[in-house]
């Protein structure tokens, strides 16, 4: 936060407070085109005016006023009274039950506790508020700044539960000595890739533990992009590479090029020979994929799959139809003929009654 990243030929600007930011000039490729870097509508000019810019400087600000006032988080817990506490021992409570179960934060309307519909400000109004009557008194009496609900508030317990599980996980790594390392990547809802790194090893207790070390967007999905993202993952939290025993990957080249995948770049790095195990999910996913793709009968079902998907995309159809929007067919994801088949089997009555619809027209 706050820190100044190098650019190209030594330019150097504030880190963009955007997770998903349009524009990389100013943030990752650097900028170099000096000709135009004061002109009129280019340049630094331009990239004040954009919108990835206003949005920054405004999260910016925001935060910077807080760490002044020292109204953060982790800077409040030294001045806070005993009703204060608790306070904020139930906000982190609500907010690690619905990390833990993948549930959202927040909804359209958080501008009052009492008439929000997000989860997180339901939990205190419909469960914590109904439970003991002192909760509501002491959300009463508390100050405003100090009530820790707002979005940006969540958005920070939520960093602070993410390294305090990371950390926990690197220093179970770090006691075991001996590990493995399993990445795999996929595809959110903004089509952005997001790598992920898992790691296995032995516990202390003689049990064999697998967790999720890291997930991070990348833009670089090429072997050298994700053994950054690996590497780098392992340097910040002080993991060494001495202890790495195995790699598991799926069997793309890209990850398992014996010249140029990501494995040999590993093993390079390591400076020994890192067995690479390709995944076993992947292998049965290939086997499954294989059989289902010479079986006609299996071809002609997903093709309809794909067609009343196609259909109800349609802005005319959609009109007549009520059921829940139906899954895109994704053949090289492992739950995408479930979630498919799993929709129209949901929605079966009423793609029906849609169909029905258009037949007599």
């Amino acid at each position: 936060m706050g820190k100044n990243t190098p650019m190209a030929d030594d330019s150097q600007v504030e880190q963009l407070f955007l997770p998903n930011p349009t524009e990389t000039a100013f943030t990752k490729t650097g900028f170099c085109d000096w000709k135009h870097a004061k002109e009129k509508g280019k340049g630094f000019q331009q990239h004040q005016s954009s919108n990835d810019h206003l949005k920054s400087m405004e999260i910016y600000d925001e935060r910077k006023m807080r760490n002044l006032q020292g109204s953060t988080v982790v800077a409040s817990l030294v001045s806070l009274n005993t009703d204060q506490k608790q306070w904020l021992f139930a906000v982190f409570n609500v907010s690690r039950y619905l990390c833990a179960n993948s549930l959202p934060f927040r909804g359209t309307n958080e501008s009052d506790i009492d008439a929000a519909d997000g989860l997180f400000l339901r939990a205190f109004s419909q469960l914590l508020f109904p439970l003991e009557e002192k909760w509501k008194k002491i959300q009463k009496n508390i100050p405003k700044n100090a009530k820790y609900t707002s979005p940006d508030i969540q958005n920070e317990v939520i960093e602070v539960l993410a390294s305090l599980v990371k950390n926990k996980i690197a220093e179970d790594v770090r006691r075991a000595e001996l590990f493995t390392i399993m990445a795999d990547g996929t595809t959110d809802k903004n089509r952005k890739e997001i790598q992920g790194l898992v790691c296995r090893y032995l516990s202390n207790k003689g049990k064999v533990e697998e967790h999720c070390l890291n997930v991070k967007g990348i833009d670089d999905r090429s072997a050298k992009g994700i053994f950054n993202f690996i590497t780098e993952t392992l340097a910040e939290f002080e993991i060494s590479v001495d202890g790495l025993v195995s790699q598991s990957f799926d069997g793309a080249s890209v990850m398992s090029g014996n010249y140029n995948g990501l494995q040999r770049l590993v093993s390079d790095f390591c400076d020994r020979y890192i067995l690479y195990v390709h995944c076993f999910l992947h292998k049965i996913h290939l086997v499954v994929t294989y059989i289902m793709e010479n079986l006609d009968e299996i071809k002609e079902y997903y093709g309809t799959i794909t067609a009343l998907y196609n259909f109800f995309k349609k802005s005319a159809v959609l009109e007549s139809y009520d059921g829940t929007a139906l899954k895109r067919l994704i053949e090289t994801r492992w739950s995408g003929h479930y979630n498919s088949t799993s929709q129209v089997n949901k929605n079966y009555g009423d793609l029906i009654q849609a169909l029905i619809v258009p037949s007599k027209q």
